[in-house]
């Protein structure tokens, strides 16, 4: 089952202000170009995950990136 653009928008948005009801800091990640990445490759041959796996790992790590880089 697909989901549309307008319900992906809406449960992001939820899930955003949710989160900051629940006191977390949001950061949103542009998850371009994990998927098809010379990186993306080595993280799954080093670690043994899976493409979706990595592709979580590697916009996990762009995050530690920007929280590393605003202290």
């Amino acid at each position: 089952m697909r989901v549309g653009r307008f319900a992906k928008r809406q449960m992001l948005t939820h899930g955003v202000i949710k989160a900051l009801r629940l006191g977390f800091n949001v950061i949103l990640i542009n998850p371009k170009g994990t998927t098809n990445s010379e990186e993306h490759v080595k993280v799954m041959r080093e670690k043994s995950f899976d493409r979706h796996r990595a592709s979580a790992y590697l916009i996990a790590l762009r995050g530690l990136e920007v929280i590393e880089n605003n202290e």
